[in-house]
């Protein structure tokens, strides 16, 4: 799959939380707190990413973190890059939803997403 967004492009963001997203929204959130050997390049940071489950979905096959969970817990949310070598929740587990900045709702210049 070619990946929605490309290096340098900007986007429109509409404020939600969680609760006003909806599974296939390309959210943009926040850099994770630091994590292991992860660390943000800054605050400036921003991941955007496609939520591909929120609290109370099915947690989708390959993410790391659930344990004996088969529900996306409270207050995190399972998050996808186009790119199968995005930094996502395959790798990282869970996202906190708390770091919801909204939505990407249309590429400055171009078409809605």
């Amino acid at each position: 799959m070619a990946p929605t967004l490309s290096p340098g492009d900007r986007v429109v963001v509409e404020r939600r939380t969680v609760d006003q997203v909806r599974a296939g929204d390309i959210v943009v959130l926040q850099p994770p707190r630091r994590t292991g050997d992860y660390e943000p390049l800054s605050d400036r940071a921003w991941n955007i990413k496609r939520a591909a489950a929120l609290p109370g979905d099915r947690i989708p096959e390959g993410i790391p973190g659930g344990g004996d969970l088969t529900e996306v817990p409270d207050g995190r949310l399972v998050v996808l890059g186009d790119n199968p070598d995005s930094i996502d929740s395959r790798h990282r587990g869970f996202f906190e939803a708390d770091r919801i900045m909204g939505v990407a709702v249309r590429r400055l210049g171009g078409s809605a997403l």
